[in-house]
């Protein structure tokens, strides 16, 4: 198992795998010791649900267990999934441990939250733009060589195209001078094929 990052809509399930691999981070170690229900029901409770949930499924009981990190990987390892070499490349930003997989043979790039064609979320406490920025610049390069991309989010595939649109919309939105929607602390900017949201503060 190796998560596209460890925020809590990411490693719920995480504590049913033997062997776990992740970033070495504060930020992931932190994720690693689980999230109590009180957590869980302030960032995942009813409202924030996507039905039909699981039968017997109760709010009042759910919670993240620990899991163990087995190994930490690193910038450039390749993952071999058996003939199909996966290609890690460290994209913080989005949080401190995002990653994105890229699949050389097949033109492939799995963007976890990094990229995903949707309202994309850089308001979290643990967003680092300046980070992200320099990651998205880093994917972008590669579009011209990718087919697809695999988002953890809103659709199976996107554009590899838009990566580039992101790392000039970034900016834009960072400036101030263009129109946003608010949202409960934060802001949201209107781009074509994704939006981003950053945080009333940033």
């Amino acid at each position: 198992m190796l998560n596209s990052h460890t925020h809590f809509d990411h490693v719920g399930g995480n504590a049913e795998f033997s062997t776990i691999y992740a970033v070495d981070s504060p930020f992931t170690r932190k994720n690693a010791e689980g999230h109590p229900n009180s957590y869980m029901l302030k960032n995942a409770g009813p409202s924030e649900a996507c039905p039909p949930l699981p039968a017997g499924f109760d709010f009042a009981k759910y919670t993240i267990q620990p899991f163990h990190i087995a190994r930490t990987i690193h910038d450039g390892e390749i993952i071999d999934l058996g003939g199909r070499p996966l290609e890690v490349l460290l994209t913080p930003g989005h949080t401190p441990d995002a990653l994105c997989l890229l699949d050389r043979n097949e033109k492939e790039l799995f963007t976890g939250d990094t990229f995903y064609p949707d309202e994309i979320w850089l308001w979290w406490p643990e967003t680092d733009l300046d980070m992200y920025q320099k990651s998205i610049e880093r994917i972008a390069r590669r579009a011209p060589s990718l087919k697809v991309l695999r988002p953890a989010h809103a659709a199976p595939e996107a554009d590899p195209a838009l990566l580039a649109k992101v790392v000039q919309a970034l900016p834009q939105a960072r400036s101030g001078k263009m129109p946003f929607k608010t949202e409960p602390g934060r802001r949201v900017y209107q781009f074509s094929g994704f939006t981003i949201a950053l945080a009333d503060s940033k």
